[in-house]
């Protein structure tokens, strides 16, 4: 019996220590899957669930738990590991370019560069301090840079100031130094002027006197001096003549007059009929406008020849053909101000047509837009959209039938939403309850006093009462007779 004894107190002992190396085991592997250190964690675990140890309610619940999520969790490691490899290697080429481009001295692509590494959180503290130290030396470098520009700006604008002074003075001094050059030459002018004038009067006086040969000769001297004085011009031409000296001569110059006359009177009348010729030619192709204003101008070179030929055949053909060109152009314009009506009429129908379809259109689009929403269980931008489409179209039967339909669908889907909610709730309460309730042989499962009194200080949970439990029941008749299916069939 004593050995007997002895070797049940000895697997007694070697369970209990099997127990605590097993909770022990659980500890860490919780400390390591707590710290993300799950591949480390894992082997523990497997070997914790292995020896069958029973670690309490709470201590299976939470290894099962652990095992559950710990590949998916490791797995979501990796990835944020490898993610965050990715940017490390991206942040690295980047700090490569900002390292070149600082070198090169492009502050500005340097400062971009070195604003996103600044941003990154695959850096390590030193590095990132570094990239800001970098950034800031680019900013100090392109604030310089601007202000040395900006200097430079404003030395090449007072330069320019300068340079537009200096070309004002020499421009006034050209201007000084023109009017200096025309008031001389307006002074010799003046002078030739007054010694052409003394020698048109000493011609004058010799001329009253009959002495025309020596008044030619002072009026020569005073045509070099001044070609331009006219008195002198018209008194040289005068001696001429008396003297017989060229084409002066008294009888020549009166027959250049007569035949001047008679060329003059025939381009008038040769110019009077060409306009009639061209106006009887403008009427025979319909441009009356133009014909009106050739036969004024006719009639106006008629009024010239009136005085020296009988102009009447031609006044008569004139006034004749002026009379129908007014009133063939008066129709002309009537029938133009018709036509142009007409166009505006129909343009303006051609725009109420456009009009129209283009509302059309608008309005099969809303529609079509609010059909979409309906269809996708957007029900309440359908509801938006089929409002939007009676303001514009008040007898739409199609936009109020969506609107009650989508009314409709849109209270079923919440009715839904509502008994998800309350069974998800009504599921909760269920695992509170169970959770919270402990039966009296767990006592014996936790040796710990400490985790047993915390356990024990967790808040009683209460059944519903009867008058709870009717209120529940009715609340669950509403709703099945809000789940009532709908037919939109009709």
């Amino acid at each position: 019996k004593r050995v007997a004894a002895q070797k049940l107190k000895q697997q007694q002992e070697a369970v209990t220590q099997k127990e605590q190396r097993t909770r022990e085991l659980f500890r860490q592997a919780e400390s390591l899957y707590k710290q993300g250190k799950y591949d480390e964690a894992k082997p523990r675990l497997l070997e914790v669930k292995k020896s069958g140890v029973d670690l309490g309610f709470l201590g299976n619940m939470s290894l099962k738990s652990m095992l559950s999520n710990i590949d998916k969790k490791a797995a979501a490691k990796r990835k944020e590991e490898a993610k965050l490899a990715g940017e490390k290697k991206r942040m690295a080429a980047i700090q490569a370019d900002a390292n070149k481009a600082f070198a090169a001295k492009d502050y500005k692509r340097a400062e971009g560069l070195y604003a996103q590494l600044v941003k990154s959180k695959a850096l390590t503290k030193t590095e990132s301090n570094a990239a800001r130290k970098r950034l800031l030396e680019c900013r100090s470098a392109i604030a310089k840079a601007q202000k040395a520009a900006k200097q430079k700006k404003i030395a090449k604008k007072k330069a320019l100031e300068k340079q537009a002074s200096e070309q004002e003075k020499l421009q006034d001094e050209a201007d000084k130094l023109a009017t200096e050059i025309m008031r001389r030459k307006t002074i010799q002018q003046q002078q030739q002027r007054a010694i052409a004038e003394h020698h048109y009067q000493v011609a004058l006086r010799l001329y009253n006197e009959t002495n025309y040969r020596d008044s030619l000769k002072e009026l020569e001297t005073a045509l070099r001096y001044d070609p331009t004085y006219k008195p002198a011009q018209q008194l040289d031409r005068k001696v001429k003549g008396i003297l017989g000296v060229g084409i002066y001569k008294e009888e020549v110059y009166t027959a250049e007059v007569r035949t001047e006359k008679d060329v003059r009177v025939e381009s008038a009348r040769m110019e009077m009929e060409t306009l009639l010729r061209k106006a009887v030619d403008q009427y025979a192709s319909g441009n009356y406008k133009d014909c009106t204003e050739s036969q004024k101008k006719a009639q106006a070179g008629l009024s010239f020849l009136r005085r020296d030929i009988d102009v009447t055949p031609y006044a008569n053909k004139a006034n004749d053909l002026l009379a129908k060109a007014e009133k063939a152009y008066k129709k002309q314009v009537a029938e133009n101000m018709q036509s142009r009506q007409k166009e505006a009429i129909a343009k303006a129908e051609e725009d109420a047509t456009r009009q129209r379809e283009l509302r059309d259109r608008k309005l099969a689009k809303l529609y079509g837009t609010a059909l979409d929403y309906y269809n996708s269980h957007q029900y309440k931008d359908a509801i938006k959209t089929a409002e939007k489409l009676l303001d514009a179209n008040p007898d739409s039967d199609e936009a109020k039938d969506l609107i009650k339909e989508a009314q409709d669908k849109d209270l079923e889907a919440r009715s839904k939403r509502l008994r998800a909610k309350q069974k998800y709730e009504f599921q909760k309460v269920l695992v509170d309850t169970f959770e919270k309730t402990i039966p009296q042989t767990s006592v014996y499962e936790y040796p710990d006093k400490s985790e047993w009194e915390r356990i024990c200080e967790r808040e009683r949970v209460l059944l519903p009462s009867e008058e709870e439990e009717k209120k529940l029941e009715e609340q669950s008749a509403e709703q099945k007779a809000l789940e009532q299916s709908v037919s939109f069939d009709a």
